[in-house]
């Protein structure tokens, strides 16, 4: 899957040329979507970042914004996560 397929709705370029992007929610199927992903300069998937455990039963990302060094992601259910730029995963706090 590339991030062609999906409806980019936020973009932040990270310093190798990478982009984190916040897909468009709305339409979407599923209950819990995972929908902020890195995709490199070709279009592939490098990394997809994970809903918080306590997310609803219907949750997804509405939010990205970059503060400083930092990715900061926002969940329909108003949980808040910092993500690693390398791997998607949530850091702590």
């Amino acid at each position: 899957m590339t991030a062609a397929t999906n409806r980019p709705y936020r973009t932040v370029k990270l310093a190798d040329q990478a982009r984190v992007v916040l897909t468009f929610w709305a339409t979407a199927k599923e209950d819990k979507l995972q929908n902020i992903m890195c995709v490199d300069q070709d279009g592939a998937v490098r990394w997809r970042a994970a809903l918080p455990s306590a997310a609803a039963t219907r949750d997804c990302f509405v939010s990205l914004k970059q503060v400083g060094e930092r990715l900061v992601a926002k969940t329909w259910s108003g949980l808040v996560v910092e993500l690693c730029p390398s791997t998607g995963a949530h850091v702590a706090a």
